[in-house]
Parts: C-alpha cells; structure tokens; sequence
C-alpha cells in the first residue's frame, strides 16, 4: 500500500499537529531513521540531549513515541510518516532495532489477551440481574422525562431562548441518574442549539418529538420489531456488547474508507470513520470514543481500501459496525455511488422508516457540480436538484477548485437535508477535505 501526504495528514488529531508534522518531515531532524514491511521508526532531535524514539506500526496502524506529547499521533510520528511518504530511500531497509521489536510484539500481545477476554464465559444470572435492575431505573427515568417533555411543550417553544443552562443540564443529570445517558446526551445537545439563530424552532421541535419518540419506544418496547428494538435501547444510552459481536459471522468485503470526523465532547474524543463496501455496496460507520491521552485501539487510513470482515451493531437500519478482522490497505478506486440526489433522497426516506433516530448517512454521489448561490455551496446533479454543502470555506474553496466548474463524484454525511464533504474525486485522485 502507498500512502499519500493527504492521508497522513487526515490521521493528525487537529491542525496544529498536521502544521508541527509538517515542519518536522525533513531528514536533518532524525539522525536515525529506519523501515521495514511492518513498521517504521526513528529518533527526532529534542530539546532535551536523548532524541525521541518514534515507532508506527503500518501492519495495524498505531504509533508510540517517548515525546511527553498526549496527542495521538503526536506531531513526530505524523513527521516521521510524511517522511517516508516523501522519500522513503532514505529509510534503513534493517530489522527493528529492541525498542520497536518490543513495543510491535507488546501489541500484538495485547490483542491476543483481548480476544481471550472476549472468549470467557459469562455469569448469565447476575447479567440478569443487574439488566432487571437497570431496566427498573430506565423505566423511572422515561416517565420522568415524559411528564418534562409535555410541561416544555405547554410552556410553549417561544419560552427555550431564555432557558438558563441549567434547565437541561438538570433534567439530563436526572437522566445519568436512571441509567439512560442517551437521553442525557440528547438533552445536553437540545442546550447547546442556537436559540437566537434563524431556524432554531425546527431544529428544537425535531429533538423534542424525537426525545418523546424513544421515550413512547420504551414503553411499546414489545411492539416494535426485533430491529427497531435495538435501535430504541442504543437511543437510550445500552451499549451492545463487542464480544457478542465479534462471535457473529462478518461481512467480508473491501471496504473504501472515504473520510473521518473527530467530534469533541465534554471528556473524550467521538471518531467516525465511513466506510463503503465494494461488494456488497453498504454504508458503515466505525465509532470509536478516545479519552485524553488514550491511545487508538484502531486507526483506519482515509483514503484507502481496507480487506476487512465487519460485523454490523443489529437496529432497524443498521449502519455502526466494528472491524472484526482486517488485512491491511490497497490502493484507492472510485466506488460507485447514487446516480443523483432523486436517488439519495428515496434512499434516505427508506432509511428513515427503517430508524427514526437515524441523524447521519454517508454517501457516494456519482457527478455533480459545486455551485455558488446566495453566498452558499451547493451540489448540483444532472436534474437541476441541490444539496446545501455545510463544510468550512477552506473546504468549500478546495472541492471547488477540484471541480473547475465540471460535474465531480465526491463523497460525504448526509444530515438534516444538507450534506458535508468528505471528499471528491479528481483526474482519477481522492482527494480529502
């Protein structure tokens, strides 16, 4: 697999450390640089008079290095690996020296005591147990926030705008308390709407009817099918676990990695890789949640394709997977995607019956043209039909400069009937936004 610098840098946790690895991709900053076909490694001059030890492992990506950086990658391993992109003649072809071969075999280590864990048998009765309890918390909690869902509506929408903070900060601290935290997530994200910004009324009425919606969900939970179950527990804040999962058989395919987005949240770092399959042409998302200074237990290459089995979370559209197994990267091809936004609209009305709660999709879409109108970004399909483009203008200007006024296949995350930009395909490239 060759890597381009686009897709080094896609994997840096924000713009400062792309920059600091950029100014750092140059050999008279390592005194000792070396590769071989599973890993790269090297020492970075410092400020201190040891240089730093920078090690990535290109079998399953992951990087280490003894900067006191909590950054992951820091800005030596995004340095070292731009490096090697750039000129990788450079690189010793040797064996690792101790230090790499050590921490390689420590990860590989730590994936066989996971996959052992998984294996373990499981105490089913006090598993019993404590759901029957959680159940009970659940089921209190709902009424609760059922009965603060119909007071907000009597009290009128008009009244949001001089809600102070604590108005939903309490109600969702309520809500942690029953064991349902996402509801709680669901009411923080309702406080932090723009109330004074033209639209708010429809983007709060959409979480208060979705809200009720999970909350009648639980009660009718028998009702609903085996699918939709699923997708009412997820809203509700159950996780699935991974070793059930990961004992299901897998979807084996090559899967496109078409781009990633890092979303902060209070304590940790939300990731959302979108995939697509060239198979069996289905959409996933990988989720992974990162706490400061954690290191990725899983970092995938936008950018590329990826030979891996995914094993897809149950619900009635189901879309969020885990990588069950996976071989490594191949080079990169333009997937085949929707034929215009018709297309892309049934697709999103199906899904939407399927998974009322469903707030993202990613999509291919085959030719369309970026457009300026109104001092917005549009995409424009064969037919005349537009989809409002919400990615930053540095973004904007980039697809289209790509485009050059000529129809484009790109991809992206559909949300709310606007769309935000992966990527886009020029001269047969990916190009990543």
């Amino acid at each position: 697999m060759s890597w381009t610098e686009d897709q080094v840098l896609a994997l840096a946790p924000d713009a400062a450390s792309a920059k600091a690895g950029k100014g750092l991709a140059t050999p008279a900053k390592w005194p000792l640089l070396g590769a071989s076909e599973v890993a790269l490694w090297g020492e970075a001059k410092g400020s201190g008079k040891n240089p730093y030890q920078t090690r990535i492992d290109l079998s399953q990506l992951g990087y280490k290095c003894s900067c006191p950086s909590r950054k992951f990658p820091c800005k030596h391993a995004l340095g070292l690996f731009l490096l090697y992109v750039r000129q990788p003649s450079i690189f010793s072809p040797d064996s690792p020296p101790t230090w790499v071969s050590e921490w390689l075999e420590q990860r590989t280590q730590r994936s066989e005591k996971q996959h052992q864990k998984a294996s373990q048998p499981i105490d089913e009765k006090a598993q019993a147990k404590r759901a029957a309890l959680r159940s009970e918390k659940v089921a209190a909690g709902v009424d609760e926030l059922q009965r603060w869902l119909k007071d907000t509506v009597r009290n009128g929408l008009a009244t949001l705008p001089s809600r102070e903070d604590r108005f939903w900060s309490a109600t969702a601290a309520r809500m942690v308390d029953a064991q349902a935290p996402g509801l709680a997530s669901s009411l923080r994200a309702m406080g932090a709407i723009a109330y004074y910004a033209t639209g708010w009324e429809w983007k709060a009425w959409e979480a208060l009817t979705q809200l009720y919606l999970v909350t009648e969900g639980f009660k009718r939970h028998e009702q609903l099918p085996p699918g939709l179950q699923e997708d009412v527990k997820a809203a509700l804040g159950f996780t699935y676990p991974q070793e059930t999962l990961r004992a299901q058989p897998g979807i084996d395919d090559t899967w496109w990695v078409l781009g990633k987005q890092e979303i902060p949240e209070e304590r940790i770092t939300g990731v959302r890789y979108w995939l697509k399959g060239e198979q069996s042409g289905r959409y996933a998302l990988i989720l992974q949640f990162i706490a400061p200074g954690q290191p990725r237990e899983l970092t995938l290459l936008p950018g590329s394709r990826l030979q891996a089995s995914l094993v897809f979370y149950p619900g009635g559209y189901p879309l969020r997977a885990i990588v069950k197994t996976h071989q490594g990267t191949q080079p990169f091809t333009p997937p085949v995607g929707y034929p215009d936004l018709l297309a892309l609209e049934n697709e999103t009305s199906a899904a939407l019956a399927a998974q009322p709660w469903l707030n993202q999709m990613p999509v291919v879409l085959n030719s369309v043209t970026p457009l300026v109108a109104q001092d917005q970004l549009w995409l424009l399909d064969q037919s005349k039909r537009a989809i409002l483009v919400t990615n930053q203008p540095d973004a904007q200007w980039k697809i289209l400069a790509l485009s050059g006024g000529q129809p484009i296949a790109v991809a992206g995350v559909v949300e709310h009937q606007t769309i935000s930009l992966l990527g886009g395909w020029a001269f047969g490239n990916y190009h990543l936004l």
